[in-house]
């Protein structure tokens, strides 16, 4: 389902998607308790001004721990060619932020000056990212133009994040359950200084922009693999691999010259198997797939097994990374893909 600014869902009398405010992260009320969780998300490929190419993941989170508030705010990139990877990361305890207008003048902008910013403008519907780690010798500067046209992850308008909707369903808090939406491509245009070289950059994005009070163990999925496709002509496929009270659910989303697709797994239409186990350490992981939809095959791998790997939860790891993605028809590349892998 698409949305435009003049778009709102209305799940208990209160307009949540309504936009251009919507791309605000939210405060107060039902968005306070302990459970709430919400990011920003944006990855994609980038080209240098020297023909490289770069995997670039930038997420704005905010969290509530202990009754506190923080705001985690990452950069990880990997050169596709050699595999160096790159990660850098605050942790705020608030954002600087400014806001102004309300509909095609609604702008707003959280940040620290010479350090890092996340802004958005809804008169050109352009977003502007920024990261600075002066005794690095690195900084991040990108325009980011959407579409106009956002897309809720689920025809709900909400999205369940381990039980079903009707059993958790909390009409003041919801809980249990999240908001989402996304767009699937947004160009990119912006200029990178590192090791104190200056390049200048191109490609595209797509975006996630997800909150909801959904952060607690009786609400969640025990795992989650989640696949985003970014294909060269512009397709996007995004499929979720869940882990539900010992029950494994797919959810598969397909976007096809701008029209959303849901697809049921193993269906005539779309099926997604693994073909590759990996190990990282003590960590199993399955790097490998292969989908069909369409009847058209892909096969999905990492361009580099050791690239992210993170803690989630203590004791569980994560594996995130880029991998290349062929037509198995034609042997031909015909995109990119993001993957965050939950270790066995």
């Amino acid at each position: 389902m698409a949305l435009t600014k003049k778009t709102a869902f209305n799940p208990f009398n209160k307009s949540v998607y309504h936009f251009p405010q919507a791309h605000m992260l939210n405060r107060g009320g039902m968005f306070s308790s302990v459970y709430f969780r919400e990011w920003y998300l944006w990855q994609g490929i980038l080209s240098d001004s020297q023909g490289d190419s770069w995997g670039i993941a930038i997420s704005l989170n905010q969290v509530v721990e202990e009754g506190t508030i923080k705001f985690p705010l990452s950069l990880e990139m990997i050169h596709l060619k050699s595999g160096e990877v790159f990660a850098f990361g605050r942790e705020l305890s608030n954002l600087n932020g400014v806001q102004e207008g309300e509909h095609e003048d609604f702008y707003f902008k959280y940040g620290e000056e010479k350090k890092w910013e996340v802004g958005y403008n809804a008169y050109n519907d352009t977003w502007t990212l920024a990261y600075v780690e002066k005794s690095k010798g690195f900084s991040l500067m990108l325009e980011v133009s959407g579409t106009d046209n956002y897309n809720i992850l689920d025809a709900s308008g909400v999205v369940s994040m381990g039980e079903p909707i009707e059993r958790n369903y909390d009409p003041v808090k919801l809980l249990g359950l999240a908001f989402a939406y996304f767009s699937h491509h947004m160009g990119v245009k912006g200029t990178m200084n590192l090791n104190n070289e200056e390049y200048s950059l191109e490609g595209n994005f797509c975006f996630d922009h997800q909150w909801g009070n959904f952060h607690h163990p009786s609400f969640r999925h025990s795992e989650c693999n989640t696949i985003k496709v970014l294909f060269n002509d512009y397709r996007f496929a995004r499929m979720d691999l869940w882990t539900i009270k010992d029950k494994k659910e797919i959810r598969s989303l397909w976007v096809d010259e701008g029209e959303v697709k849901s697809y049921a797994v193993n269906s005539k239409i779309f099926s997604l198997k693994p073909t590759e186990q990996v190990k990282l350490g003590e960590q199993e992981y399955t790097a490998g797939w292969e989908a069909t939809c369409q009847g058209r095959k892909f096969s999905i791998k990492p361009y580099h097994e050791k690239q992210l790997v993170f803690s989630i939860h203590k004791s569980v790891k994560s594996w995130a990374g880029w991998a290349e993605v062929l037509d198995l028809e034609t042997n031909e590349h015909v995109g990119t893909a993001f993957m965050e892998l939950y270790g066995k």
